[in-house]
């Protein structure tokens, strides 16, 4: 993502969410901020006809300062100043009885256009009371452009637990000079007058609507990008099955007919071994499907984790110097990380 587009995709004339509708939202797989300790904060209400009047106002002020500070630079070198209008998700995603928002909590600008910044999710009832939540250990409430682009990118509602408030799904990259852009997705719901983490199911890490029954379900991908320790920053990638906790009314189900049927696809059987080998070498890749499987199938973490620890050694060259000896495993440590998970779906 290039530092321009994720600027656009961030700040603009108002806060970041995305337009809800009355229909629940299409989830494509896979969005940065500040407390000394995670904190929700109760602010007067707002206009009810309006509810995120207030955030938009504060956000376009931080943003306008920012602008002040680049100067002529900022019409520069792309035409004109960043594309935050068109790009730029409606302030607001709302519901029946409330709207959830993202507000800006500060907006440092670099040389353009490079920036950082801190923002917080909000919501406000049918009152026009809005309730601010962010959590500074948490690297989601943060945003920014240098070396790579890094921020929320979509923003989405959909009442999971069908108590008649939704719960808002952030979608956010992170990356890095040295490493490639991860997109990831969180979500938040309120209850009780507080704004907290919402968790599907251990382990899930997207929503996506699988059975296409427009409820988003909550998923496990097995995918994962591991560098080969050479200071080229070399990367492979690697994959195992997906499993599926299939939404339903009120909740989510590990243990139904469409759930069971998606791991009995990916995992027909129990593998007979761990570590597959192809021509001496470990098979990352089929190694790592039998690591998930087996866990579906029953087999402990212990006896998946002995298995991988007896066969494999980190490889921490360069594959375009040094091929990988026999035993050696760049994925090693995310294998062993996955055969430790527990399975949200077992045969």
């Amino acid at each position: 993502m290039n530092r321009s587009a994720a600027f656009g995709i961030f700040f603009g004339v108002g806060c970041v969410i995305a337009c809800a509708s009355n229909h629940p939202p299409e989830l494509a797989s896979r969005t940065v901020i500040v407390p000394e300790a995670p904190r929700a904060q109760t602010t007067a209400p707002e206009s009810t006809l309006s509810p995120c009047a207030t955030t938009e106002r504060e956000n376009s002020r931080i943003y306008e300062k920012a602008l002040a500070t680049w100067g002529e630079s900022a019409n520069q070198p792309d035409g004109g100043k960043p594309a935050l209008t068109e790009n730029l998700p409606h302030p607001c995603v709302r519901a029946e009885n409330s709207a959830w928002a993202v507000a800006l909590d500060t907006f440092e600008p670099g040389s353009y256009p490079i920036y950082t910044a801190t923002w917080s999710v909000v919501h406000v009832d049918a009152k026009g009371a809005s309730v601010r939540y962010r959590d500074d250990a948490d690297e989601l409430f943060t945003a920014g452009s240098g070396g790579a682009a890094y921020g929320p990118t979509a923003f989405s509602t959909f009442d999971f637990d069908d108590d008649g408030e939704p719960e808002v799904i952030v979608r956010y990259t992170t990356g890095g000079v040295e490493s490639a852009d991860v997109d990831s997705v969180a979500a938040f719901r309120f209850h009780g007058g507080t704004i907290a983490r919402f968790v599907p199911v251990p382990g899930w890490n997207d929503l996506r609507d699988i059975d296409h029954d427009g409820r988003p379900d909550a998923v496990v991908d097995h995918r994962a990008t591991d560098g080969t320790g050479c200071e080229n920053y070399e990367s492979e990638d690697v994959a195992a099955p997906t499993l599926v906790a299939h939404s339903i009314k009120g909740g989510f189900s590990t243990t139904d007919a469409f759930a069971k049927s998606l791991a009995s696809q990916a995992c027909p059987s129990r593998p007979a071994k761990i570590v597959i080998l192809r021509d001496h070498l470990v098979d990352e890749d089929a190694t790592a499907t039998n690591v998930i499987c087996a866990r579906v199938w029953g087999a402990s973490a212990e006896e998946v984790t002995r298995a991988i620890s007896g066969a494999c050694r980190y490889y921490s060259g360069c594959l375009d110097s040094q091929p990988r000896l026999p035993g050696e495993c760049i994925h090693l440590h995310t294998l062993l990380d996955w055969a430790k998970q527990a399975p949200i779906v077992s045969r």
